[in-house]
């Protein structure tokens, strides 16, 4: 798995001692290949898509224990999500489950649909996202001591916002070593900086610009953070 997915910045490892603290609440053993997966990664998310939390052994009975009938499924089911710890979720309100199920120990409940899904694997559910969201190159982004920014390009007429952060765009591909872009044939590159452990985002057709980097790299962060301002506003 660890060498299909980009890694950005730096891993933070959750340890061992953390896992078998989730077991021991959760009263089973979370599946393998997801401890494998924090291992190698630790917090953060995918294509900024699907989001590996801290795992959440009452996610299910805080926040769904009276609406179980959202979805169509039976009550042996039910009973494994109630008692099942939350691994991850993404940002259109989707809900990963690890199930004390050997035979299928994960859980999709998705937010746009009545059905739950059954995975066997944690890459057959990254798989999934993977074809179900047409996304080209996997890439895992670390939660690991965030920090981020927001600027817009200011201008009063759409063309010349346009036309500002175009030319800005081009100058810090020129200024800048990038390691990897991502988006650049939908106008919204994100160009990662493994030196800032992070990205800055450019959207050419809004003039929008976010900027995500990890604070033991604040130095080099706050350079890019001056070089921006000069041609864009701070939000």
């Amino acid at each position: 798995m660890k060498n299909n997915i980009y890694y950005i910045g730096k891993a933070n490892s959750v340890s061992e001692a953390e896992i078998c603290n989730v077991e021991n609440l959760a009263k089973y053993s979370l599946p393998e290949d997801y401890k494998i997966f924090l291992a190698d990664y630790g917090y953060g998310n995918l294509n900024e898509l699907l989001l590996f939390e801290i795992p959440d052994e009452n996610f299910i009975k805080n926040n769904f224990a009276q609406y179980l009938d959202l979805w169509e499924w039976n009550e042996t089911l039910q009973q494994k999500a109630l008692h099942s710890v939350m691994i991850a979720k993404t940002i259109d309100g989707d809900i990963i489950l690890a199930l004390n199920d050997e035979d299928s120990p994960y859980l999709l409940l998705p937010r746009h649909s009545e059905y739950p899904k059954s995975f066997v694997s944690l890459w057959e559910i990254i798989n999934w996202y993977k074809n179900e969201y047409h996304l080209k190159k996997l890439y895992f982004d670390s939660f690991y001591q965030n920090d981020w920014r927001f600027f817009q390009i200011e201008g009063e007429f759409s063309d010349l916002t346009l036309e500002k952060i175009n030319i800005l765009y081009k100058k810090f591909k020129k200024n800048y070593t990038i390691d990897m872009i991502f988006g650049e044939e939908n106008y919204q590159p994100k160009c990662v900086l493994q030196n800032i452990g992070g990205w800055v985002y450019f959207n050419l057709d809004t003039g929008e610009i976010r900027m995500k980097f990890q604070k033991l790299f604040s130095s080099k962060a706050n350079e890019i953070i001056k070089f921006l301002q000069q041609y864009a506003s701070i939000k």
